[in-house]
């Protein structure tokens, strides 16, 4: 530091001396309050300014120095202070007034903002005043691209860091909340984003999305929250580009819901970018930067980045429902297989349990002891009722229509009738949803059981009869077997109700099949 009266080549040496101090100081807002505080003291200003231009669109970043963000907006609203402003943009050269000093800062030929000096001690700035302020300009632009570079460079290795973050994340079992906590705070942390959230659309309903991982801005309790696709989330989804814009209220299409526009007013710059991968779009992540934030600048030139990481997101959510589908799979195939054992297995064998009993029942001279058996065989197809039942509810959820359930138990209640005509119970399996069929079909599913059991009867003595509903052939199949007659047949003249014959022998017995189709 030099006393204000000192002679202008000691000053010219303090200048040098600031500059080899600056030269190691490469943070940039640190860098930028050395040279603001150096620059008033070389010229005996009362304050200073630095505005800095962002490419590509010119984003201003400002830098202060014995005046509050107020007072500078006061003073920039003064005509001969926007008149210097203006003519050292246009111009790109030192600019002087009695009570304002202003020089360009051009590294390497660029020009990239402006130096500012007022309030003289002197009373008035001078030529010298300006030549050393010119000269200490063009240095300190230099000082400031090589801070800028250094922070850019550190920005781009945290955007590297979490981009491999989200890797590892594909590497492994990806848990969804996961995936998606991790994806915003490493936006947030990396960005220096003051909001970020995510809209994952519905792929049963691609015209909406739920927000998750809402936060910032106080508006964190619209998480969960269900939301149509409108305005420039819409035009992002349709697309598959991002909407990048430092005054994002301005951009047209800009339409947030109505609750939302308060909180959404504090920010300027503001990114939308599609998490897209395969050419789907899974939803849309946001981030927003409030109005004068310093990191702002630094991340409207790193959208190319934050595309990078949300297509690295949009890859670890794909991975996560790949991951859930194989999973909700894999739950569907046990119940299947075990809905399948009941049917096959258990089912079956009780039916010949029930069926034994039956002809013990017959043979039996005790009135008392056919009673006990009359029971038990009763019970025996009561327990075969319900394990058709927990079959079925195995295939079919609790969230499967009502209107089929009522169905089953139709169904049910047929072949539980058929028990006094064949002295056991037929089984009864069912191949796919039946809440899959239209509720016309549906109605008439009992009718067609009734009709199978009908044809079975004109059978002499079957051991078995069984009913096999496969959903999707669309058809109810009858298997009657060890019949000793075989009936005419008879085939009516509808097709929808034709029964086609299959006849042939396995294990001894000989099975017929009867076909007839759904709908």
């Amino acid at each position: 530091m030099v006393g204000n009266g000192s002679p202008p080549r000691e000053r010219l040496r303090s200048l040098v001396s600031s500059l080899l101090t600056l030269g190691t100081d490469l943070e940039g807002e640190q860098a930028a309050e050395r040279i603001l505080r150096s620059a008033s003291e070389l010229v005996r200003g009362g304050y200073a300014v630095l505005r800095q231009a962002t490419p590509p669109d010119g984003m201003v970043e400002l830098f202060l120095h014995g005046l509050s963000r107020a007072e500078y907006a006061e003073r920039a609203d003064r005509p001969d202070f926007a008149r210097l402003v203006e003519q050292l943009t246009l111009s790109g050269r030192p600019v002087r007034t009695p009570a304002l000093l202003g020089v360009p800062m051009r590294p390497r030929d660029h020009h990239s903002g402006q130096l500012l000096v007022g309030d003289p001690e002197g009373g008035e700035f001078t030529r010298d005043d300006e030549d050393l302020l010119a000269a200490y300009g063009a240095a300190a632009a230099m000082v400031m691209h090589r801070a800028d570079l250094h922070e850019r460079e550190r920005r781009q290795q945290r955007w590297l860091y979490a981009v491999a973050e989200l890797t590892e994340l594909l590497l492994g079992q990806v848990d969804r909340g996961k995936a998606l906590d991790t994806l915003t705070a490493r936006l947030r942390e990396v960005s220096g984003a003051d909001y970020s959230a995510l809209l994952l659309l519905d792929p049963a309903d691609p015209e909406t999305g739920t927000l998750h991982a809402v936060t910032g801005l106080s508006l964190e309790h619209q998480s969960g929250r269900r939301t149509p696709l409108r305005g420039l989330t819409a035009r992002v989804v349709r697309t598959r580009r991002s909407v990048v814009s430092s005054e994002l209220d301005k951009v047209y299409g800009y339409g947030p819901p109505p609750e939302w526009r308060t909180a959404l007013a504090e920010l300027g710059l503001g990114m939308l970018l599609p998490l897209r991968t395969d050419g789907e779009v899974l939803g849309v992540l946001f981030a927003g930067w409030r109005r004068g934030s310093p990191v702002a600048h630094l991340a409207a030139r790193e959208v190319q980045l934050v595309e990078m990481f949300a297509h690295q997101a949009a890859l670890a959510l794909r991975q996560a429902r790949a991951q859930t589908s194989r999973t909700e799979l894999s739950v569907l195939a046990d119940r299947e297989r075990i809905a399948q054992d009941l049917d096959t297995v258990v089912a079956h064998r009780l039916n010949r349990v029930a069926s034994d009993l039956g002809v013990a029942a017959g043979h039996s001279r005790r009135s008392e002891v056919r009673q006990r058996l009359a029971v038990a065989a009763r019970e025996v197809a009561e327990t075969i009722t319900r394990i058709h039942g927990v079959s079925g509810d195995l295939r079919n959820p609790a969230e499967a229509a009502p209107v089929a359930s009522r169905c089953w138990l139709r169904l049910q209640a047929e072949v539980a009738e058929a028990r006094d005509r064949f002295g056991f119970v037929p089984g009864l399996e069912v191949h796919g949803a039946l809440d899959a069929l239209s509720e016309a079909t549906q109605c008439g599913l009992a009718a067609r059981v009734r009709q199978a059991l009908d044809r079975a009867a004109e059978y002499d003595s079957p051991s078995r009869v069984d009913l096999v509903l496969d959903i999707e052939e669309g058809r109810l199949r009858l298997i009657v077997a060890g019949a000793h007659d075989t009936p005419a047949t008879t085939p009516d003249s509808s097709p929808a109700t034709s029964l086609v014959l299959s006849t042939a022998t396995a294990a001894g017995e000989q099975v017929t099949e009867w076909a007839v189709r759904l709908g």
